[in-house]
């Protein structure tokens, strides 16, 4: 990999660690310049070749976020890259270039560009015409790739945790002392003062609280009548509690409607049971159109048929059934 991190002529004008230390907390998922990354690092890494090497890792990682957040980075322009002859700038193996292999990288961080060189390779999920139809196109002898990149930016909160694994955050001049403090201590101190005895009694006025009052067990004498006491419950705002109605498939089957329920009548019935819990309350609003087609797809999830049930018998059986569910009883 042939670095130029150490052009100073790259670095970004305006100091980036107001972007790394003054806008937010580490879960902070906003998208901030590569430089700008590679600028705050430098005097932490206090080396430019080990702050390359750490922004270089995080992109080694692939961009594809562990959480449910944006990619870990992106990149503002791709040039130079063919269609399923190279591999993605999105994925980690793409900054490991195989030296053995003929690829270089070019990886300038201070001003987020990167540049990749290698040859050309079809991937697993190229098609195998248009594979035909490159290799025709140049007349069997693929030329090499050359990708550039530019714009790379991180996601800050990324950014911010790859420090710690390299023990460069906190710096130690944020790293304060956690210890509690401990109250001053007070110690005990005897004052001996020598006073002459007065030859007249002094009185001294204290003022004393007076003490809680004391709380003493009563006992209270009650007389009970001899004859038992009858208590008048009134029950009559006491309701029973509701009985539940039957469902209408119930009051069908009562009424001998469904008393020898055929196929249809049978899966229609299975049908609203699933469609509707617990008792297939069939909605007044539900058309015989409707009702055919939730029956056609409620079957095709149930028993997975390879065909579909004849649309037209099946609208006029739902049209006769629901004329039969919804006749008042």
């Amino acid at each position: 990999m042939a670095a130029k991190a150490d052009d100073d002529r790259s670095t970004p004008s305006v100091d980036p660690r107001q972007s790394l230390t003054d806008n937010g907390e580490a879960g902070d998922r906003r998208s901030i310049g590569l430089g700008e990354a590679f600028a705050f690092i430098v005097p932490l890494a206090e080396t430019k070749e080990f702050a390359g090497e750490i922004v270089l890792r995080i992109l080694q990682d692939g961009a594809t976020p562990i959480d449910d957040g944006p990619p870990r980075f992106t990149i503002g322009s791709i040039r130079g890259l063919p269609m399923f002859q190279a591999p993605s700038p999105f994925e980690g193996s793409f900054w490991r270039p195989d030296k053995a292999s003929g690829e270089r990288l070019e990886f300038n961080p201070a001003n987020g560009t990167a540049s990749w060189h290698g040859p050309r390779r079809f991937q697993g999920d190229t098609p195998r015409d248009f594979m035909v139809m490159e290799v025709k196109r140049y007349n069997g002898k693929l030329p090499p790739v050359d990708i550039r990149m530019l714009g790379i930016r991180l996601r800050y909160d990324v950014a911010l945790a790859a420090l710690p694994f390299y023990g460069l955050w906190p710096p130690m001049k944020l790293q304060t002392d956690t210890a509690v403090p401990q109250s001053p201590t007070t110690l005990p101190v005897k004052l001996q003062v020598d006073v002459d005895a007065p030859s007249t009694p002094v009185k001294l006025q204290v003022d004393v609280d007076p003490p809680p009052p004391v709380k003493l067990p009563v006992q209270i004498d009650a007389v009970m009548p001899s004859t038992p006491v009858k208590l008048h419950i009134d029950t009559s705002t006491r309701s029973a509690p509701a009985k539940k109605l039957p469902s209408r498939l119930e009051e069908m089957r009562r009424t001998g409607m469904l008393t020898k329920p055929g196929t249809e009548q049978k899966r229609a019935i299975a049908w609203a049971l699933d469609e509707y819990p617990p008792d297939g309350n069939i909605p007044a609003s539900l058309t015989p159109s409707e009702m055919a087609e939730k029956i056609q797809q409620w079957r095709m999830r149930k028993d997975k048929p390879k065909t579909r049930l004849v649309d037209e018998s099946l609208r006029r059986f739902c049209r006769r059934f629901l004329k039969d569910y919804h006749q008042k009883p």
